[in-house]
């Protein structure tokens, strides 16, 4: 069974700063949150394994020259699944692979340096692999990312 874990407002407060900016200084979130340095490290390290998942730095593509970003939704037909899978997981373009239900099977976040290549990924798709349906949506801008959690009342939802 799957237990939750139990967040203090302290934990919330320390998690949000955290969230917020995961290089930002121990000394700093205490200074502005009045928790004491010792206390946050042990609470950091309390949940790292539990409800931390994975500490990563998020890239801006476009400034890196990869200029083309799509959501594609592909259903297969189920006997190409598994094989449809393992190229979405090797290929080097795919950011996130989602698996889905209802209208598909998988949500693949990707990232190309132009349109040319991200239409010559869906063209592949569609050719070596048995496709009932590809929709793809170009990502124009990003209004708002991972931003659940940076604040403390957000915590409360838990």
């Amino acid at each position: 069974m799957n237990k939750k874990k139990m967040l203090t407002k302290k934990d919330a407060l320390i998690m949000s700063y955290l969230r917020k900016n995961a290089r930002e200084k121990i000394t700093t979130i205490s200074r502005e949150t009045a928790i004491p340095v010792t206390t946050i490290y042990d609470r950091v390290r309390a949940h790292d394994k539990e409800i931390v998942s994975k500490h990563v730095s998020l890239l801006d593509f476009q400034k890196m020259g990869f200029n083309a970003r799509a959501k594609i939704s592909i259903k297969v037909n189920r006997d190409s699944r598994i094989d449809l899978q393992e190229f979405l997981v090797s290929h080097t373009n795919v950011n996130s692979l989602y698996k889905t239900n209802y209208k598909s099977d998988f949500l693949a976040d990707v990232v190309f340096k132009n349109t040319e290549e991200l239409s010559n990924f869906v063209d592949n798709l569609e050719t070596n692999f048995d496709t009932i349906s590809i929709q793809v949506f170009s990502i124009i801008s990003e209004i708002r990312k991972e931003e659940l959690f940076t604040r403390p009342d957000h915590w409360d939802l838990v």
